[in-house]
């Protein structure tokens, strides 16, 4: 199995929008995406339009794509409670860090709040806020 294959196959689609995604199409499906990634081309992957392809290059049977496969729902269904319930903690943790914060300002009318940063410098809120979160994985 070429593990470092796989590596940047995750690399890649990590950054395809979601709208660009179609496994129905090898133009737009994970090896189509791959083949045109520049390392993908550097070691040789420039055309993929069967699993016969994507096997040799990869390494891996159809047998272990589909265990791999039936492996990876399970995770995914495991992990989904996991990340509904970080989701619940980020905005908890915000709402806890922001109640602790000495706000100024935000009058009915007026600029966005403002709140007191280091050394006296005044952020937004919702920069502030943005910041925060933004931080978290």
């Amino acid at each position: 199995m070429n593990v470092q294959a796989f590596r940047e196959l995750q690399r890649v689609l990590a950054n395809v929008p979601v709208g660009e995604f179609n496994i129905a199409h090898w133009n737009d499906c994970a090896c189509g995406h791959a083949r045109r990634d520049a390392w993908f081309q550097n070691q040789g992957f420039t055309s993929c339009h069967s699993f016969v392809d994507a096997a040799a290059f990869f390494g891996i049977t159809r047998k272990e794509a589909r265990q791999h496969a039936r492996r990876q729902a399970v995770i995914n269904a495991l992990l989904k409670p996991a990340n509904r319930a970080a989701a619940m903690a980020k905005t908890a943790a915000a709402v806890v860090l922001l109640a602790n914060v000495p706000v100024t300002g935000g009058a009915t009318g007026s600029a966005p709040m403002d709140i007191v940063g280091e050394a006296g410098a005044y952020t937004s809120l919702d920069a502030r806020l943005s910041g925060f979160l933004g931080a978290w994985p």
